[in-house]
């Protein structure tokens, strides 16, 4: 987390920011903040205005699928965000965009209300109709 705020808030990438789903991104730029420890910091293409800082985690899967651990070697690359849920909460996950994604039961079911809302929508529509069929036949 920055100094600033405002600057983590509208400008860095949240776990809140992925709540539809998997996204793919490629990688457009590598920065880097901090003063005494540097982190990288991710500048996606899908993502203009907010920045994706690394921690030691997401540092490591990066280098594990690149093969590199040069960071303009990243730029290029293509991976899949994704959200799971860890003791302190959502977190941003990495994953190779050339390998299939199987997300957990349960990190599936955290996608937020939003992905949700269709399934269920779906379901009151069967459930009407068939509501409807069980008055007709009475």
């Amino acid at each position: 987390m920055s100094l600033a705020p405002i600057i983590d808030r509208e400008y860095r990438l949240h776990p809140q920011d992925l709540q539809r789903g998997p996204v793919r991104v490629t990688i457009q730029n590598v920065s880097w903040q901090g003063l005494e420890q540097a982190s990288p910091v991710l500048h996606l293409r899908e993502f203009t205005q907010k920045r994706l800082p690394l921690d030691r985690t997401q540092c490591q899967a990066l280098i594990a699928m690149t093969g590199t651990t040069l960071y303009q070697e990243w730029i290029g690359h293509s991976l899949i965000l994704y959200t799971a849920e860890e003791a302190d909460g959502l977190r941003i996950v990495l994953h190779p965009a050339n390998q299939p994604l199987t997300l957990p039961l349960r990190t599936r079911l955290s996608l937020g209300a939003g992905a949700l809302r269709p399934l269920l929508l779906a379901l009151l529509l069967i459930l009407l109709f068939l509501l409807a069929l069980i008055v007709e036949r009475l």
